[in-house]
């Protein structure tokens, strides 16, 4: 059976490297009003650079959309948002020019699943331990899922490049999930923002993985 070529969610957090449950565990960023674009659930994010999106109470590191390609560093993942204002806690995105607060999954140790967009190269499991790069989709204001995948060769297939921002692990154990185009994928981030701000190395490059 092959896989479904719809159903697109960006990345969610399942499980810690070590093997322990992902219980829910994020930090509060703040999405100002200054930034244009919509957030999403599953969208990656990255800490905000610009002077007018910062937090004028100093609370939390203000975020944008990270960059999701070849050198992109990735602060985590947003799992829910709260209106900032009216702590209305059902948004299911957030729009672009409206203040609101992000729960953000940081990226350090935590496995996600992604599904794949595609491409016509997944023919084998020759994409385990490579390093990938997402691409954009169609987000659902319905739903307010992202709409990224991983790129499975639409765009760049996984490669031995370290600089992509992800690290495939293997398919994710699901029914109806099988080796090929558009399966989810378990990954974990290989530039996360904190470990590279921190100074010390990716966690993909800890566990070996060749720098084209």
């Amino acid at each position: 059976m092959s896989n479904s070529t719809t159903g697109f969610f960006g990345l969610k957090p399942v499980r810690y490297v070590d093997g322990r449950d992902y219980t829910g565990a994020t930090i509060t960023c703040y999405v100002s009003a200054s930034y244009a674009a919509a957030l999403y659930i599953g969208d990656a994010v990255m800490i905000s650079n610009e002077t007018d999106d910062a937090d004028a109470l100093g609370r939390y590191l203000s975020i944008e959309a990270a960059t999701i390609t070849d050198g992109g560093q990735i602060l985590g993942v947003v799992t829910s948002f709260v209106d900032s204002r009216l702590e209305n806690t059902n948004l299911v995105k957030s729009s672009g020019g409206v203040e609101a607060l992000a729960k953000v999954c940081l990226a350090q140790d935590v496995v996600f699943q992604i599904k794949g967009a595609g491409g016509g190269t997944v023919t084998a499991a020759t994409f385990l331990g490579m390093n990938a790069r997402m691409v954009a989709g169609t987000d659902s204001a319905i739903t307010g899922l992202s709409g990224d995948g991983l790129d499975e060769g639409s765009g760049a297939a996984p490669s031995a490049d370290a600089s992509n921002p992800l690290v495939i692990l293997g398919i994710s154990d699901l029914p109806n999930n099988t080796l090929g185009d558009y399966a989810i994928w378990d990954v974990i981030i290989n530039t996360p923002q904190l470990f590279n701000l921190g100074g010390a190395t990716a966690v993909g490059r800890h566990l070996g993985v060749a720098t084209a």
